[in-house]
């Protein structure tokens, strides 16, 4: 058995090489220690991270339904819905695809980062941009920089947080002491 750790980057299509690496890696014996990952690459990680295997993933990927991540009629922005376009910063809220990385990590029962947590911290990291402070956040570590709990923190909130291509999906607003932010 080989332990090695696994970055995934952004880039939605990617998600299809990515698993099908795993998929090879894993059959040449390969086990995931610690993963980290971008955008498509974060939704990959996740899965990683609680417990999906390179087949398990294949099956998944090959039965998305990509329209199914496009909520709110938005699809067809009309001019009267340009001022709101521009104010939300985007036209999709990205809610479906949290709801649906969400219930892909119930299924295996871990959902928040404390489930998913070691002694040296999360073994999984997932990267986002704070576009309110220009800063780069690595969650869950960040997190504590909003006064948020690491650990409580949603692992589909922040695959959400790092899904953030600009003018389709809105930005996430996260909410902590009297501030908002936007995280993309």
């Amino acid at each position: 058995m080989l332990i090695a750790d696994a970055v995934f980057e952004g880039g939605g299509i990617k998600a299809i090489g990515f698993v099908g690496a795993l998929c090879c890696l894993e059959r040449k014996g390969y086990k995931w220690n610690r993963v980290a990952g971008t955008s498509a690459g974060a939704m990959i990680a996740s899965m990683v991270a609680v417990g999906y295997k390179g087949q398990e993933m294949k099956s998944i990927i090959q039965n998305i339904n990509y329209k199914d991540f496009q909520d709110n009629k938005a699809s067809k922005i009309k001019i009267v819905n340009m001022f709101k376009f521009f104010k939300d910063k985007g036209a999709y809220s990205g809610e479906p695809i949290e709801k649906y990385v969400y219930n892909l990590l119930k299924s295996k029962g871990k959902t928040k980062f404390k489930d998913i947590w070691t002694d040296s911290g999360s073994k999984l990291k997932i990267v986002a941009a704070d576009i309110t402070n220009n800063d780069m956040l690595i969650l869950p570590d960040d997190l504590v920089k909003y006064n948020i709990n690491p650990k409580e923190f949603e692992i589909a909130r922040a695959v959400r947080m790092s899904i953030g291509i600009p003018f389709f999906f809105k930005p996430v607003k996260l909410k902590y002491e009297t501030k908002v932010i936007r995280i993309w």
